[in-house]
């Protein structure tokens, strides 16, 4: 599997990368048209330069301070490099140096460092300490947000692939995505289709609209609001849902995580612990024995039991 930063030197000693995907040798090749069916004498050889320890990395707090000797310098398919390369391998792995440091000042957005916008099929692979992106839009992607980094709001089919320490998003609109949220990271609002892949521990999503959805979440965190279609499929311990609108649904519940509402036909699968319904209105369905019963203010104890049903 590619990783960041990954680059292609060619027998001519161009070093070619993508400043939209600096971590795909295909997309490379498909992007320049170059012939990839041989591998003795062939006319091109794949590199990367990736980070020693991403702990490492993420303690430097200034550009000044981005040494060659925080990253590991590999040609792809060592043993079977051409001639051509052995013959003049220091000159084409400076060439490659230089291509990352390139690739750094783009892809790396250090500690208090600020970028207003980040546009169509820009692309950001690290973020830390207190840097900032205003907005994303098109298709925009963050790699990884870490300590308190902070995206003001993303739109389109803008992504962030994984949100840690207290990183936060403030909106998330039409059908961009968080792929995992762990600790205390947090989103503000999601809506159109936008998508959380996880949550964990006390990571927090204010409002979700439409068909939003959080795949699972664990720990404490929490969802203010779900409207639409809106999906939780897992909460775990002490996690918690406001409201619930529209057809929206959580398939299961543990420890005591908590529904405040539940609208429509909004539904709860699985409820273990001491979780709690608040109410449950219109065709909203708890589930007792495999059997559904329509109710109003639900409580689901440990033994399964639903507290109270609609009188007769």
């Amino acid at each position: 599997m590619c990783k960041y930063f990954s680059g292609i030197i060619t027998e001519d000693g161009q070093v070619l990368w993508l400043p939209e995907n600096p971590l795909n040798h295909e997309a490379i090749i498909t992007a320049n048209n170059l012939q990839d069916n041989k591998l003795k004498n062939r006319k091109f050889v794949r590199f990367e330069i990736t980070p020693k320890s991403t702990s490492e990395l993420l303690k430097v707090k200034q550009r000044s301070k981005l040494t060659h000797d925080l990253f590991t310098f590999k040609w792809d398919e060592e043993k079977t490099l051409p001639e051509w390369v052995e013959k003049d391998c220091a000159t084409l792995i400076a060439k490659a140096w230089s291509a990352a440091e390139e690739s750094w000042k783009i892809h790396l957005l250090f500690d208090s460092e600020f970028l207003e916008e980040l546009r169509e099929k820009g692309y950001i692979h690290m973020m830390w300490g207190t840097s900032q992106v205003g907005v994303m839009r098109g298709t925009s992607k963050v790699g990884e947000m870490s300590e308190t980094s902070q995206v003001g709001a993303m739109y389109g089919t803008s992504q962030v692939g994984v949100m840690r320490g207290t990183s936060q998003v403030g909106e998330m609109w039409e059908t961009s995505q968080v792929g995992a949220m762990s600790e205390t990271s947090q989103v503000g609002a999601m809506r159109g289709t936008s998508q959380v892949g996880e949550m964990r521990e006390t990571s927090k999503v204010g409002e979700m609209w439409e068909t939003s959805q959080v795949g699972v979440m664990r720990g404490t965190s929490q969802v203010g609001v779900m409207r639409g279609t809106s999906k939780v499929g897992e909460m775990w311990e002490t996690s918690q849902v406001g409201e619930m609108r529209g057809t929206s649904q959580v398939g299961v519940m543990r420890g005591t995580s908590q529904v405040g509402e539940m609208w429509e036909t909004s539904k709860v699968g699985v409820m273990r612990g001491t979780s709690k319904v608040g109410e449950i209105n219109s065709f909203a369905s708890a589930v007792k024995n495999a059997t559904l019963h329509l109710a109003k203010d639900v409580t689901v104890e440990k033994s399964g039991k639903v507290g109270r049903t609609l009188p007769k």
